[in-house]
């Protein structure tokens, strides 16, 4: 390479490529990640500035503009003012909490052609550039105590659906729902489990709440990474895991979401899901990677007419929503 690292975050020199893999950790302007990142492409001025990501849109349109203010900048355009560029391109409701008295979610219909037409927007299919096997999608529904785990917030399941699909939060109290329904889960989703473990598969599981997580390792006796766990020891027990010494692993989506390969599973379980589709794919991802050999198989594990309920339907939305922005523009013959 003409430069080392060294000198493209240190040196004088500008760079000639600036290629920005997993961009969509700099979808919030105001975090430092993406002021760092801005700050980079403003000092050293590259002539090809390249984003990649498979997940460009998690909620709004809003997260694509750090990227395009990037862009702009590079081009000597003007960067289009932030209330601008939500009134524009960004759906909204009333939200009494935030600073301007609006909660921000979804595209607009004129947000897509105005990306294609402005930028190059390259768009290819994971599965078919990588030559990757299927996934293969169960839902398994289970039933809990007779608690509706939404009373503290009294809001039924549907209405909390109907705020999350809004893109809009549901009150302090859902944080210590979702807990008391991952704790409710663990027997049940051990039991389905363990049925599969009998049959010598090594599979992953995957949860949130740090409790839920200790107690299902404990009941399956499998480890747990969580964000407590060190990444010596991290390290060690997905080693063990690939080189099939390990049948299982409990797995936290904050530690273990991005960077690791755990393609020697071929079956995953969702105890707990995350809000964003983004985080969801991820963790799919860890098995369904390069070196995978196998189909894919995602078991969710459902509390019937419980907030689980209501995730599934939002990150349907937000799955939606990324599939209408991301076209398969290979089958339309663009480029």
């Amino acid at each position: 390479f003409p430069v080392t690292i060294g000198d493209i975050l240190y040196g004088d020199k500008n760079v000639g490529a600036l290629i920005l893999d997993e961009a969509h950790y700099i979808r919030n302007k105001t975090a430092s990640r993406t002021k760092a990142v801005l700050n980079l492409v403003k000092a050293k001025r590259p002539n090809f500035l390249w984003f990649a990501t498979a997940t460009p849109i998690v909620k709004s349109a809003e997260n694509l503009y750090p990227m395009l203010v990037m862009l702009d900048g590079l081009k000597g355009k003007a960067p289009v003012r932030i209330k601008e560029y939500r009134d524009k391109f960004c759906l909204r409701k009333a939200n009494r909490f935030t600073y301007d008295g609006w909660e921000y979610y979804g595209c607009t219909e004129i947000f897509n052609p105005y990306v294609r037409q402005n930028y190059n927007l390259i768009t290819l299919d994971k599965e078919e550039v990588l030559n990757l096997p299927d996934k293969v999608y169960e839902t398994i529904y289970i039933d809990t105590a007779p608690k509706t785990y939404l009373q503290k917030s009294n809001l039924t399941v549907d209405e909390v659906v109907k705020k999350l699909e809004d893109g809009g939060g549901t009150g302090d109290h859902i944080a210590s729902i979702r807990r008391e329904l991952g704790l409710e889960k663990v027997a049940s989703s051990v039991s389905i489990i363990k049925d599969f473990a009998e049959m010598g598969g090594s599979y992953v599981v995957w949860g949130h709440h740090r409790e839920v997580l200790q107690q299902l390792s404990t009941e399956l006796n499998i480890p747990v990474i969580t964000g407590e766990t060190s990444l010596k020891e991290r390290d060690s027990l997905i080693a063990k895991f690939q080189n099939k010494e390990i049948q299982g692993l409990v797995c936290s989506i904050g530690a273990m979401g991005v960077g690791v390969t755990l393609t020697q599973a071929s079956t995953m379980f969702w105890v707990e899901k995350p809000y964003l589709y983004s985080e969801l794919k991820q963790c799919e991802d860890r098995l369904h990677r390069i070196g995978q050999k196998n189909s894919i198989k995602i078991i969710s594990l459902i509390a019937k007419k419980t907030l689980d309920e209501a995730i599934q339907g939002v990150l349907h939305l937000r799955k939606k929503l990324h599939s209408e922005f991301i076209l398969k523009e290979t089958k339309h013959g663009q480029n």
